[in-house]
């Protein structure tokens, strides 16, 4: 049984009628209080459910990347992993697999890149002084970066309450972060 991060116990029992399981996976992403212990989520007992797996492609983040990007990342993995099994990996080919998983990065529709952007957006605006001086913002920069923000984790929050966001809604939710970024710098 393969636990990553994981604290506590754990009684699952599977009923035998139902036929063979090879793996039990629990992943936490969002939990009623969000609470963190060590950045890390977690959950009580209470809070756990167990619902029949279905495949949902309209939700599923990796159905948002072409095929032919995953088709290509799993490619240059195959390369570099008989090249290093060999002991001939090359630089081309280490090259060659960051460059596809940049390319697959790029197009898969990862919320986390906005919070990511997000909070080095804060950073920056708190770390801004206004000021007439050289060197300082103008007057009312900061509250304009921080309301603009706000405004992104906002969206960001009504899109990820629904469902999964799709690459446009995370590469426009970026830019809106960057557009926000500009008026502070």
């Amino acid at each position: 049984m393969k636990k990553t991060n994981f604290a506590g116990t754990a009684h699952f029992v599977i009923p035998s009628d139902k036929g063979a399981y090879k793996y039990f996976r629990m992943e936490v992403t969002k939990t009623v209080g969000n609470g963190e212990a060590n950045g890390n989520k977690f959950f009580y007992g209470s809070e756990f459910r167990v619902y029949k797996g279905a495949y949902d492609g309209q939700n599923s983040l990796i159905d948002a990347v072409p095929q032919a990007d995953c088709d290509a990342l799993t490619g240059a993995i195959a390369t570099l992993k008989n090249e290093v099994n060999n002991k001939q990996a090359t630089k081309a080919s280490i090259e060659a697999l960051q460059a596809a998983y940049d390319k697959f990065l790029k197009n898969y529709p990862d919320p986390s890149r906005v919070t990511k952007a997000l909070d080095a957006a804060k950073a920056l605006e708190a770390a801004a002084e206004e000021g007439t001086d050289m060197g300082y913002y103008a007057a009312g920069s900061k509250a304009t970066d921080k309301a603009a923000i706000e405004a992104v984790a906002n969206n960001l929050k009504a899109i990820t309450d629904v469902k999964q966001p799709t690459v446009a809604q995370v590469n426009d939710l970026l830019a809106q972060v960057d557009a926000a970024n500009k008026g502070i710098r």
